[in-house]
């Protein structure tokens, strides 16, 4: 289906509402030139949908492919936070933040991770802490910025006022709806 100039394979959102448990690899959807579904093949033992209940779960459909697309925009804004950063350096960084808190609060904390990275670097522990604690607040503040901004979206997208493809499709993703201010 194309609304407003974009794809939406509609059919496959339709299906998941009306059998659950449908696995959606046995079921062949063929799309036209116009952007049109139609199921082709389809589970034996199941009943192909009727027209009339698949326009009963049009509008959930089209929700949860919106929920959907919601969703990875916001994955990829917190997978663009860490892009410049290893995985290596993920994978210990709250290492690091937990090690720097305990130093913060008792410059006697044992700290063996950040002692040694401090010490390889050629940096001051004082420093590196001061790093990481700068690099974890920003961090936090950009990831609940954007979480924040998606679970937004997903309230207006599920609430008793949203109900028309118009409604639905006026919901987008707008980075400077989340940073002005």
């Amino acid at each position: 289906m194309i609304i407003d100039g974009i794809f939406i394979p509609i059919l496959s959102f339709q299906l998941k509402i009306l059998y659950p448990d449908l696995d959606l690899d046995l079921v062949e959807i063929e799309i036209d030139e116009d952007g049109n579904e139609r199921i082709i093949k389809f589970p034996e033992g199941l009943t192909l949908p009727t027209q009339e209940q698949l326009e009963e779960v049009f509008i959930p459909a089209l929700k949860e492919w919106k929920a959907q697309e919601i969703k990875e925009i916001c994955a990829k804004r917190l997978a663009r936070l860490l892009e410049d950063v290893s995985d290596e350096e993920v994978q210990t960084f709250w290492i690091q933040v937990m090690e720097a808190k305990e130093y913060q609060k008792d410059p006697n904390a044992f700290t063996p991770f950040i002692d040694t990275l401090a010490g390889t670097r050629g940096i001051s522990k004082d420093e590196l802490v001061q790093r990481i604690i700068a690099r974890a607040n920003a961090y936090s503040r950009f990831a609940a910025s954007y979480l924040g901004y998606q679970q937004r979206l997903l309230d207006k997208l599920f609430s008793d006022t949203c109900n028309t493809v118009e409604d639905i499709m006026n919901i987008k993703w707008d980075d400077s709806e989340i940073f002005e201010g």
